[in-house]
């Protein structure tokens, strides 16, 4: 091997450890940084009453029902239980008599919490409040 090299090589070898050092701090640094960050996340709080909900509004439920409506897209929307959905969806939404009938009710209807979070198939007929 010619000298060059071998100074290079042994060169390597000296530093080596210094190399390992380092990426040990760089490593202990990050993982101090994670935590430090974990720990801040936990620390923050949401205040509920600054939390929004807002009310689905009448057009997009329409929209989503002429384009998803044997899905029942919008019944998602409008919040129900994952089997209206399924059965829309197996039925292709009631072989779109379902889909036709909600999209007037839901053009008719004044207020939409009326027909909202109803899990029943027929969302024209009241669920019962608890």
């Amino acid at each position: 091997m010619p000298k060059g090299k071998q100074i290079g090589f042994s060169l390597f070898f000296l530093c080596l450890p210094l190399l390992q050092i380092k990426a040990a701090t760089v490593t202990e640094n990050v993982i101090n940084d994670t935590l430090k960050t974990e720990q801040t996340i936990t620390n923050i709080q949401i205040d509920s009453s600054e939390v929004k909900i807002s009310k689905p509004h009448k057009f997009t439920a329409i929209i989503l029902a002429l384009l998803t409506g044997p899905l029942g897209g919008h019944r998602i929307y409008l919040g129900t239980s994952t089997q209206v959905p399924l059965i829309y969806t197996v039925t292709l939404g009631g072989f779109g008599t379902l889909v036709v009938a909600d999209i007037i009710v839901i053009l008719f209807s004044n207020d939409l919490s009326k027909i909202q979070n109803n899990n029943k198939i027929f969302m024209w007929i009241p669920s019962k409040q608890k």
